[in-house]
């Protein structure tokens, strides 16, 4: 069977599941901050990069149909789920938008005030 790699912007990932036919856990972009996963890293910053995205491998059909399934479920229509058939494709995509935000980003931490300036 044929297999696309499912890119997914979302921290946690996502399970997807069709009635009858099973279930898959998406990983998210929290795994890049693993160094066994197959997302992207930052080891400068020990965070994830703005365009990490997680990476799992799921049958074409199952991709196919659960994509029908869920036609106009926001994160897949916002682009923060995505899929290929070759990972450098989808790395290619999530680069392409990294300034996509997901609602769930970290927050800035606030700048300290200066006193007696």
């Amino acid at each position: 069977m044929a297999k696309v790699i499912v890119g997914c912007k979302l921290p946690n990932g996502l399970v997807i599941d069709i009635k009858g036919k099973g279930r898959v856990h998406l990983q998210g972009s929290n795994a890049a901050s693993l160094a066994s996963s197959p997302a992207l890293y930052n080891p400068r910053t020990a965070e994830s990069a703005p365009e990490a995205v997680g990476l799992t491998m799921v049958e074409e059909t199952f991709w196919k149909s659960w994509c029908a399934q869920m036609k106009g479920f926001p994160p897949l229509e916002n682009g923060l789920i995505f899929a290929a058939t070759k990972k450098r494709d989808v790395l290619a995509e999530a680069k392409e938008k990294s300034a996509i935000k997901t609602g769930l980003d970290r927050m800035e931490k606030p700048k300290p005030p200066v006193v007696g300036a």
